[in-house]
């Protein structure tokens, strides 16, 4: 069985992706600071993203969601949700 992992490094902290649902992450390394960003594999058909997934984070915002392919399946089965604190503006356009 493939699995498709994604690793995301951002400018402070580590995030592991494994698709199609679970997900983990070593937010900071562990030094106990709010992380600038937050994202993790979802299901496509959940609507309740992220707190489904036990991921909801008071004081940030979602600011959106890519669908991306899964190696084990012809159709898109999930997307990765990213997240900024509520005080940051973000302008950029992720897509993985």
């Amino acid at each position: 069985m493939v699995r498709h992992i994604t690793i995301h490094r951002f400018l402070r902290g580590m995030v592991l992706l494994v698709s199609p649902t679970s997900v983990s992450f070593d937010i900071d390394g562990d030094s106990g600071t709010a992380p600038g960003r937050i994202a993790g594999s979802f299901p496509l058909s959940q609507q309740t993203l992220p707190s489904a997934n036990g991921l909801s984070r008071p004081g940030y915002r979602a600011v959106g969601r890519s669908p991306s392919k899964n190696v084990n399946s012809p159709e898109y089965g999930f997307c990765q949700q990213v997240f900024l604190p509520l005080d940051v503006v973000d302008t950029t356009l992720y897509l993985v």
